[in-house]
């Protein structure tokens, strides 16, 4: 029997919450078969959902994306850099989507002043590593999610080969100078990144591509800035993290199957408090 009869032998007959029938396949089912065929359960889903049989955890997604673009969200590959607030948050929504490999870099551990925002830390897990906390986390939210985890601080030699082989990189840092690492090596490697940031109940969001100005039309040259922005004295309140870390998650998916424009060459800003968005273009500071 080929891997694509298996699949449809073990597809149900589901309704939607519409009322719309579907073909559906079960994470076990998933799993069986991918151990009787000695492939991946990335590999199992792309076949079902070629075959119009939709992995049940993603049924919700469908509507939105379709299962073209469900299928090339499994064939994505996209790195955060930080797993923090933003990047655990984004790490946990892109999860859920089903992007099928997330490179993740943070050097740090798990503190007790994490646990506001953190959505990886817990009571439990303090002083562990956040990447290996991710990969922890992966398994359990969607084990068809291949997590690879540098527990390394982002430098310039290292960025790149961090990076290598992304489709798009988050830049989820706190601090200013480390991000224009990040954005020069997205660049070499001809790739896009989404930049956000927050501080207190306010943040900023813009997607740059390589040919774009990027950060230096927000900041200016990175010589000279200071290692942490407003953030070190206003706080990271959990609620503009998870608002800031949801749009930046959401622009990673609009690049990856093209559902709109994506926010390019202007920067959103957001005051959550004053319920206030506003828009403006970016040009190169001189």
């Amino acid at each position: 029997m080929k891997v694509e009869d298996a699949i449809i032998k073990s597809a149900k007959t589901r309704a939607a919450p519409d009322g719309k029938l579907y073909k559906s396949i079960s994470m076990p089912a998933i799993k069986m078969i991918a151990a009787k065929y000695k492939k991946s359960l990335k590999e199992i889903e792309i076949a079902a959902l070629e075959e119009e049989i939709i992995p049940e955890h993603y049924q919700r997604n469908i509507g939105t994306i379709g299962l073209e673009g469900q299928s090339d969200l499994l064939s994505s590959h996209v790195a955060i850099i930080g797993a923090g607030g933003l990047g655990g948050t984004v790490f946990e929504i892109l999860a859920r989507f089903g992007v099928g490999q997330i490179t993740i870099a943070d050097f740090d551990k798990l503190e007790e002043s994490n646990l506001n925002r953190q959505l990886l830390s817990t009571q439990a897990n303090l002083k562990t590593k956040k990447v290996e906390a991710a990969v922890k986390r992966g398994k359990l939210i969607n084990p068809s999610v291949e997590v690879k985890a540098f527990s390394k601080k982002i430098t310039k030699d290292n960025a790149q080969k961090i990076m290598e082989g992304a489709d798009i990189v988050a830049d989820c840092l706190g601090g200013l100078p480390d991000r224009f690492i990040i954005e020069d090596a997205a660049k070499r490697l001809k790739i896009p990144m989404v930049h956000a940031a927050l501080a207190g109940f306010k943040g900023q969001l813009t997607t740059i591509f390589p040919e774009d100005e990027g950060l230096r039309s927000i900041y200016g040259p990175p010589e000279g800035l200071p290692k942490w922005g407003e953030e070190a004295s206003m706080g990271t309140p959990p609620s503009m993290v998870v608002h800031m870390a949801s749009l930046q998650a959401h622009e990673i998916i609009k690049v990856l199957v093209g559902l709109a424009e994506p926010f390019r060459n202007k920067l959103l800003l957001i005051d959550l408090n004053e319920a206030k968005i506003k828009q403006f273009q970016l040009r190169l500071k001189v």
